[in-house]
């Protein structure tokens, strides 16, 4: 889990379907912490029947990290029904979230995308404002 987590977050992944993973609960909370922390792009996480999310309810629903727009889909992990809709995280606060963090990556997309229009002008102005033959 892990390397899947480190893959995730450097390629940008928004969503992570594990299925019918059977996963301890040191990787769930891996997992949370993942979403709490990590600047990549995930926010949601789908996990079906894994019973340690079950056995974590108290722990997931007062750590979980609502503010960024994060959802965990845990159907038959055993949650209560309060706590797998509020770990859905469908509401309002959570939409704004994942719309800012939308505008973001879009913002920074643009920025490196004028970036790498305007590469040949600046090296076109190195090479015709070059005082050395060679660079130091």
């Amino acid at each position: 889990l892990p390397q899947i987590l480190e893959a995730v977050v450097e390629g940008g992944v928004e969503r992570l379907l594990l299925g019918n993973a059977c996963l301890s609960m040191a990787s769930v909370r891996d997992i949370i912490d993942v979403l709490s922390h990590a600047p990549g792009a995930l926010r949601y996480v789908d996990i079906i029947g894994c019973k340690a999310v079950g056995e974590m309810e108290q722990e997931l629903v007062k750590n979980f990290p609502y503010a960024r727009g994060c959802s965990l889909e845990a159907p038959d992990c055993g949650l209560s029904g309060q706590a797998f809709e509020r770990l859905k995280n469908q509401t309002d606060v959570a939409r704004d979230a994942l719309q800012r963090e939308e505008e973001r990556r879009r913002r920074t997309a643009d920025m490196v995308e004028k970036y790498i229009s305007r590469q040949e002008v600046f090296e076109e102005f190195a090479a015709e404002n070059c005082s050395r033959e060679l660079p130091p």
